[in-house]
């Protein structure tokens, strides 16, 4: 038998023998050497735990004993059929069973736990089973309530409704995949395993003929891929159970709740207690106030998963659009309470930013031309000296000096601006100083004017921006006394003969 003081699991909490208390660790006889030999024998069914040819003997020996005690080989066992001494010394040429070497001093550590337990429990129920074929009274333990039946023992080696509800829930937060196509998931769907990912494949219904895929992150149960190994180890039993008898829920992934005559694909429903309910009362779940929930509805997994991503990007629709329409990823997912925040402070933003671009290309005082020109600099991404060129009026244009006349956002680099002069109250290139002033008056007052020869709804969809931008967020930054300067220069313009001062002939007004 392989050295048991050695054996070493993290999953289990298993440690070395002298490792830890040493008051725990006990010296056995009989009773313990049994559970060791049991112990080792499990060792095949567990990645990772030495296979040598005495625990199969032993395994084999179990599986034969376990066969005759469910009637499934009709063996001629005695009543000591269940006692460590038989295991050992159990010989049939026929089944290739011969006897075991036997270690008369053995150590063990309380830490092996479930393993130990089962082991009790699985001879316990030879005991009881046996004694009740040849008409005795099972002595212990006394109460019904307290014994463990071969179907009990097998019911606690696959997972339960409830435990399997935890992980679909996991499982739901991690992956944009919606539940009931979570719930249809097969043995399979596992595939294409590269560079710490995987493909999940999966089915949008139950009845649906295509299979989509979905890329997910593949490592430790803290990853979508991690979590559906997980699932399948501990529903691999059941999986094995199910195939022997041909059941065409093998096949699926979420196996094991034992009820009735065996086991079952789960359907995540229970009669006495509805999982949800289960799941929060065991868990604690509480909502954002801190209040404890009473159920959680699984229908809002997706859309959790949905608003993370959605966050993440940006408030960016074509992050949560890759599996529906942008329509229907606007309505079903971003249009949630729980992002109402997020675009009321995107609105914000964009106002603050408006504000800030506007502050930053309109220079009321150029007492300090270097210092102004640096800080416009840094806003636009221009050099200091063009920024200084345009503050000096070397690159002006009509309505606004120009930091790049060929490089307009309105047509292609390299190129003179080809739009109308009026849009460069709106372009990013211009900057607004007081020199600007008269002539920001003369567009206020053509504006004005155009008031009384169209209707105000035609005003408005032709107007109604440069009249907001021109009076709303340029003029209120100059001084009072810098409007009363520039509107006594253009008080004579209907008299003086200079066509610098007026509005220009073609203006691109016209509706």
């Amino acid at each position: 038998m392989w050295d048991v003081c050695l054996w070493k699991d993290d999953d289990y909490g298993i440690i070395p023998i002298g490792i830890g208390n040493l008051r725990n660790v006990a010296d056995s006889h009989e009773t313990l050497e049994e559970l060791i030999k049991l112990i080792a024998a499990l060792a095949r069914r567990f990645p990772g735990h030495p296979n040598r040819a005495h625990s199969k003997m032993l395994i084999r020996k179990i599986e034969y004993l376990e066969a005759a005690v469910l009637g499934e080989q009709a063996l001629q066992l005695g009543d000591e059929a269940s006692t460590a001494k038989f295991l050992e010394e159990w010989e049939d040429p026929r089944l290739g069973l011969g006897k075991l070497v036997h270690k008369r001093t053995i150590t063990t550590h309380a830490r092996y736990g479930g393993l130990v337990q089962w082991a009790v429990s699985l001879f316990a129920a030879f005991q009881i089973s046996r004694r009740r074929q040849l008409g005795s009274v099972a002595p212990s333990p006394t109460s019904i309530e307290n014994r463990k039946s071969i179907e009990k023992l097998v019911a606690s080696f696959v997972p339960t409704t409830h435990q399997l509800t935890s992980f679909l829930f996991k499982l739901a937060l991690m992956c944009d995949i919606d539940l009931g196509s979570l719930k249809e998931l097969d043995r399979e769907c596992l595939r294409n395993s590269e560079g710490g990912t995987i493909d999940i494949f999966y089915r949008k219904n139950r009845n649906s003929k295509k299979l989509l895929s979905r890329t997910v992150k593949d490592g430790s149960l803290e990853t979508p891929g991690g979590l559906i190994r997980a699932v399948l180890e501990i529903t691999d039993l059941a999986s094995q159970i199910l195939s022997k008898h041909g059941h065409q829920d093998a096949r699926k992934l979420w196996l094991g709740v034992f009820r009735g005559s065996g086991v079952h694909a789960c359907d995540f429903f229970d009669t006495k207690s509805h999982p949800w309910v289960a799941f929060c009362d065991r868990n604690k779940i509480t909502n954002d106030n801190g209040d404890v929930l009473d159920a959680i509805q699984p229908s809002r997994f997706r859309k959790t998963v949905k608003a993370v991503k959605y966050l993440r990007s940006g408030g960016d629709v074509n992050a949560i659009a890759d599996d529906n329409s942008k329509n229907v990823a606007r309505d079903h997912y971003a249009n949630l309470p729980a992002l109402a925040e997020m675009h009321d402070e995107a609105v914000a933003s964009a106002f603050r930013r408006a504000l800030s671009d506007c502050d930053h290309r309109v220079l009321p005082d150029l007492s300090n031309r270097e210092s102004e020109a640096e800080q416009l600099s840094q806003a636009t991404g221009f050099s200091v000296a063009t920024c200084l060129a345009v503050i000096d009026g070397e690159e002006d244009v009509w309505l606004a000096g120009c930091l790049d006349f060929s490089a307009s956002p309105y047509g292609a680099k390299g190129e003179d601006c080809p739009t109308p002069f009026t849009e460069c109250l709106h372009c990013p290139n211009s900057v607004f100083t007081a020199r600007k002033l008269p002539n920001l008056l003369r567009f206020k007052g053509i504006l004005s004017d155009r008031r009384t020869e169209v209707g105000d709804e035609e005003w408005a969809a032709l107007y109604a921006e440069d009249w907001y931008r021109l009076t709303k967020q340029i003029l209120p930054r100059f001084s009072e006394a810098q409007i009363s300067g520039a509107s006594k220069i253009i008080q004579g313009d209907s008299l003086d003969d200079d066509p610098e001062l007026f509005i220009p002939a073609v203006i691109g007004l016209s509706a």
